[in-house]
């Protein structure tokens, strides 16, 4: 089985979530198995617990609408600053996907929404250094197998999606500084829906190729 992790961003509302859908609809066609995170998860559950009591944060979270933005990067910055939430969430996700069903012999895509340059670079480099290390031990435990008996075979990339929303548009700096990044792939999305199912069809081809390349050199 092959894990591979593509780090996905882009400002609010250019279509990062209709993306991934449109690539797990023709996964199957690859033989692939689609997983989808976000590093900013663990904060909305925060705000919709503040919304069950404060009908205006439900209604702005509801939205997506830049105040709400604004507040959920500060929010995440704050407790990134204070607790290196980052590093955790990371290894929580690690840990969780380490736990999965091995049997599904399917390779996996596991899309990782991420946004400010840095904490997209730290993802990065913690996924290459440590990603193999975190699943080969739960693989090991799972299976009931010695860790190095076992390959996964593990990658990174990076993917923009842009084109429907200028980043200015947005007050808050994760959305702002999208483009501050040299991402592996970039995904306009300003056509129709059918286009950007054919840019997603033509991508993962494009992903495949470039992995069947990388572990045959």
């Amino acid at each position: 089985m092959k894990n591979m992790f593509v780090i996905i961003n882009g400002s609010g509302g250019n279509g990062k979530d209709t993306f991934v859908k449109d690539v797990t609809k023709i996964a199957p066609e690859h033989d692939l198995e689609v997983l989808n995170f976000s590093t900013v998860d663990f904060y909305k559950e925060i705000i919709k617990c503040i919304g069950l009591y404060y009908k205006e944060v439900e209604e702005a979270a509801a939205k997506k609408d830049d105040k709400f933005r604004s507040c959920l990067a500060r929010l995440k910055s704050q407790f990134d600053n204070d607790y290196e939430m980052d590093t955790y969430l990371l290894d929580h996700l690690l840990d969780g996907i380490g736990t999965m069903n091995y049997k599904n012999p399917m390779d996996r895509l596991i899309f990782i929404h991420c946004r400010e340059p840095k904490n997209i670079q730290l993802t990065k480099w913690r996924l290459d250094q440590e990603g193999t290390k975190h699943l080969l031990s739960h693989y090991a435990e799972i299976c009931g197998v010695p860790g190095h008996n076992r390959h996964i075979d593990l990658g990174v990339r990076t993917l923009l999606v842009y084109g429907r929303h200028d980043p200015t548009e947005y007050t808050n700096m994760a959305d702002r500084s999208v483009y501050s990044y040299n991402y592996d792939y970039r995904i306009d999305n300003s056509g129709s829906k059918k286009d950007l199912e054919f840019q997603a069809r033509s991508w993962l081809g494009t992903l495949m190729q470039d992995l069947t390349q990388t572990s045959t050199s």
